[in-house]
């Protein structure tokens, strides 16, 4: 906006007239309280639901740098975008479909847009412990803000559903384990997100490498059904945005018919699991 503010001398001849060379010109102030800049209320723009920025995995509020991020609302893009990865950077970009997403003004990179969600990832330099607002831009529109808190590390698994033809089935956590359900001294993995920062660091948008392996930072603990399972890796999935965590599947599980619950642990920071177990587990 440009606001130009001056003190004229003399006018229209109908008002004050020229003034006259010999007329008197003693100093004078103009004094400014305030100017202020109104904007019409977002009618036709992106509007992000009260409460709608969750994580990506399973839908709950906890979330940490680094992590994906859900956004639900109205009008948040034009059309679905899935496809977002830009090959040629090698990246998820920050610009996508007309759509950005801000955290505290910095651009975040885009995972998976439509009209009704969006998906992104929350940028590594963010603040820890307190409010930040999160916006969504279309097309140069800005959305309303909604304010986040961001923890070390907000451990979440990503989840499927159980048994998947069944409408009403139940969420479980994805469990790759050879052979399908697992088994005791079996080698199982579980696919997460929000572990926090990893050696060597991740950077935003950026696929994790294979090589060095970006293990967590602060280390993992697990437990299913009551019982401690030996973690062999917990960091960023290579060449992925997400992390995995591998371990050794443990004896004396406790399950309740065909479910499991469990706890992954990582810097006093704990998130829920359930999974499937096999028979006898």
């Amino acid at each position: 906006f440009f606001i130009l503010l001056n003190l004229a001398i003399g006018g229209p001849t109908t008002f004050l007239g020229t003034p006259d060379p010999n007329a008197p010109f003693p100093n004078q102030d103009m004094l400014v309280d305030y100017v202020r800049v109104y904007q019409a209320a977002n009618t036709t723009g992106p509007v992000i639901n009260a409460g709608g920025i969750v994580d990506a995995a399973s839908f709950t509020a906890p979330l940490a740098p680094g992590s994906l991020a859900s956004i639900f609302g109205t009008s948040l893009a034009a059309a679905t975008n899935s496809a977002t990865f830009d090959y040629t950077a090698g990246a998820f970009p920050e610009n996508a479909s007309g759509v950005q997403v801000f955290v505290n003004g910095a651009a975040s990179p885009l995972i998976y847009l439509s009209p009704e969600q969006i998906n992104f990832a929350i940028p590594w330099g963010s603040l820890l412990g307190t409010p930040l607002n999160v916006e969504v831009m279309l097309n140069s529109v800005l959305s309303n803000a909604v304010p986040i808190t961001l923890t070390s590390a907000a451990p979440s698994l990503f989840q499927t559903l159980y048994p998947p033809e069944v409408i009403g089935s139940t969420p479980v956590s994805i469990l790759t384990c050879p052979n399908g359900l697992p088994k005791p001294s079996v080698y199982c993995t579980l696919w997460g997100n929000g572990f926090g920062p990893t050696n060597p660091p991740l950077t935003d948008g950026i696929l994790a490498p294979v090589s060095p392996l970006p293990w967590t930072v602060n280390p993992c603990t697990l437990t299913i059904g009551g019982a401690t399972a030996q973690v062999t890796y917990c960091g960023a999935a290579p060449g992925e945005v997400i992390y995995q965590l591998n371990f050794v599947y443990p004896s004396g599980v406790t399950a309740n018919g065909a479910f499991a619950t469990g706890t992954i642990t990582i810097n006093g920071n704990t998130g829920n699991l359930m999974v499937v177990v096999g028979p006898g587990d």
